[in-house]
């Protein structure tokens, strides 16, 4: 009799706390823990003693806990979806947005080289020029072989905004050092501030895709990824468009200038960079709180009696987990060899991507002039007075145009017009020209300095003004490439984590390569086509490839396992060029030869995409099946599971004071 009405008196007044309770602590879930947890004790408590006395009077209290406890359940989830992970910030679309524009303006500062390559043909001149223009690039990527593998470490045991920062600051301080080389026309100052710049350049691509991860989770890895490295190739983009037409601007050449504008474009990078660590380092101490908070809650309803004796040793080793919750220093080098097939097959895709696009990229605007824009003129195309000036003020007075056998005037617009046979010239005391004598027999294009005013005014003026429209107008054909990728870089990324075939669609990026390149090697017309394959490829790469590294690898070697693929890139970042300037200089033409090389390299990518869909398939389709990590991501920043607590008090329960 009584006992049965003090334990429903007592139920009710726990149900009519606990309810209350629910509004006033919306904004924790460490009290739904404990309120559920509580409650959850109480009923199978209750319901052993019913089972053993038979009071069938409990069982309606008893059932009646069940709608609470469950609604408990799903509030705690909520509420630790909206405060315990940075991937349901808000802010992450911010972070989003800082991390694109860091990428975009490291992009920029890289590809001024490639987007001024017959500027600073024309301003440097060199014999040796196509090696010295391709070494920018190969000591570019030489310390970047070995860097980003130690720089991914580095990123994974101290943190990746911390590191972001740091890199932005060492390239801000390389492109300034390149641009002063340019100034001064100084190839040695020139490869020492592109040396500079690559201790940084890659690493930064490292550290904020370990970033992104860190706050994108699961289904949203690929979009942010994706949607970074597209906002990136705008940086390069805008590249092709604004440094020609910065350098052209007016009569004299100010290539120089293009390259300061990079210094203030690496600037900018920097100041991204400092307020994305603000922004992590806030929301990673709101993060450490409360999971401090979580833990000191655990321990008191895992260990009632003894709270206060293990208080100040749950929070000791709370402080020291989460002192490492943006990096982890037990990470180490020899983590490598916990990376699967998967990872390595990924990384060849990566290799084969940037190697056909980036090193092809360099020389692009030189492939352009040659293939559409500034082609040699034919050989039966000649001056009416062939020995004589062209264009300008030294030019015959009723002009000295160039016609072919038939007496039709030549060449076509996409041609460069023709130059005289043989030059010797002898210019006025008090002229503005760098000679006093130009003696050429016979004259080469090599010869031909624009940045000269007796070839830009006097001498040769229709051939200076036709290779600056032409280079600026390669230089926005060559831009349709990174416009492309741009574009398609996160729709695919919105794809894959829609459908998945994560492996099947990494395999066509080779498959895009070969046909781009096949394209512009061998078939005439246009190059366009050809670019929007190599764009279609590269998107894959950015899209795909690199963000599937995150669904191979555990997530405390993110930064490891970027660095590692990034290393391997840059073997290629810097052998590439060097192979590409030897084809050059077997018979001073890129076409076909540079475009028949990456065709083989494509081939070799097009078998490692067939074997990663073979080893996927293998290993249970990892990244052709679907992927929900979102809830394999919550499940890893979860306190102790709760079933364990729940079935830990329970059994210490069966010991204690029945609550009544």
């Amino acid at each position: 009799g009584e006992p049965v009405s003090a334990i429903s008196s007592t139920i009710h007044q726990f149900r009519s706390h606990f309810v209350g309770s629910v509004s006033s602590h919306i904004n924790c879930p460490q009290d739904y823990d404990k309120e559920r947890l509580f409650l959850t004790v109480i009923k199978e408590t209750l319901t052993k003693e019913a089972q053993r006395c038979n009071f069938k009077v409990l069982n309606r209290e008893v059932n009646a806990m069940d709608p609470l406890i469950k609604g408990l359940s799903n509030e705690r989830m909520t509420v630790q979806q909206k405060s315990r992970k940075l991937s349901s910030l808000k802010k992450r679309w911010l972070v989003l947005l800082l991390s694109s524009l860091a990428i975009a303006g490291t992009q920029y500062s890289y590809d001024i080289p490639a987007s001024l390559y017959q500027e600073l043909h024309d301003e440097i001149e060199d014999p040796d020029f196509e090696y010295k223009f391709n070494l920018l690039y190969t000591v570019y990527a030489i310390p970047n072989v070995i860097l980003p593998f130690i720089g991914g470490n580095i990123v994974d045991r101290i943190g990746s905004s911390r590191c972001l920062l740091a890199f932005c600051c060492i390239l801000f301080i390389g492109q300034l050092i390149v641009a002063i080389g340019v100034h001064n026309k100084n190839w040695a100052t020139m490869i020492t501030g592109r040396f500079v710049f690559g201790l940084a350049g890659e690493n930064i691509d490292v550290a904020a895709s370990a970033l992104l991860v860190k706050w994108f989770s699961g289904r949203e890895v690929s979009l942010a990824c994706g949607t970074a490295f597209a906002v990136g190739l705008m940086g390069n983009v805008a590249t092709f468009w604004v440094s020609p037409a910065v350098a052209n601007i007016g009569e004299n050449s100010f290539t120089y200038v293009a390259f300061y504008l990079g210094v203030i474009m690496a600037a900018l990078t920097v100041i991204m960079s400092f307020l994305l660590l603000r922004m992590d380092k806030r929301a990673t101490r709101k993060l450490m709180l409360e999971q401090e908070a979580t833990a000191l809650l655990t321990a008191s309803l895992l260990e009632d009696q003894s709270v206060d004796a293990n208080r100040l040793e749950t929070s000791e080793a709370i402080h020291g987990q989460n002192s490492r919750l943006d990096g982890d220093a037990t990470v180490g080098l020899c983590d490598v060899r916990k990376f699967g097939l998967l990872l390595w097959l990924l990384a060849l895709l990566s290799m084969v991507a940037f190697g056909c696009v980036l090193p092809f990229n360099n020389v692009a605007s030189g492939v352009l002039l040659e293939r559409n824009y500034f082609s040699v003129p034919p050989e039966d195309c000649t001056l009416r007075f062939p020995n004589k000036c062209t264009a300008g003020t030294l030019a015959p007075e009723g002009g000295n145009p160039s016609t072919d056998s038939n007496g039709n005037a030549c060449p076509s617009p996409n041609f460069a017009p023709v130059l005289p046979s043989s030059l010797n010239v002898t210019q006025k005391q008090g002229s503005s020209s760098t000679q006093s004598q130009y003696v050429y027999n016979p004259l080469s294009p090599g010869d031909v300095d624009c940045a000269d005013t007796f070839w830009s005014e006097a001498c040769t003026k229709n051939y200076c003004e036709k290779q600056d429209e032409a280079t600026e107008v390669s230089g926005r054909i060559m831009s349709i490439l990174y416009f492309s990728a741009a574009i398609l870089s996160p729709l695919l990324g919105v794809l894959v984590d829609r459908i998945g075939y994560k492996a099947l669609i990494s395999a066509l990026s080779p498959v895009m390569l070969i046909i781009g390149h096949s394209i512009l090697g061998y078939a005439g017309g246009t190059a366009i086509a050809a670019l929007v394959f190599l764009g279609i490829a590269f998107s894959i790469y950015n899209g795909v490839i690199w963000p599937s590294v995150a669904f191979v690898v555990d997530g405390k070697l993110m930064g490891t396992a970027y660095g590692v693929i990034t290393s391997m890139q840059n073997v290629v970042l810097a052998v590439f060029p060097l192979i590409i300037a030897a084809l050059y200089q077997r018979n001073n033409r890129y076409i076909p030869d540079v475009a028949f090389f990456f065709v083989l390299v494509g081939a070799v990518g097009f078998v490692g995409g067939i074997t990663l869909n073979l080893v996927d398939k293998a290993q249970g389709g990892t990244l052709n099946n679907l992927q929900h990590k979102d809830s394999e991501q919550n499940t890893e920043t979860r306190t102790p599971d709760t079933d364990e607590m729940i079935t830990s008090m329970s059994r210490s329960s069966e010991q204690a004071t029945y609550i009544t």
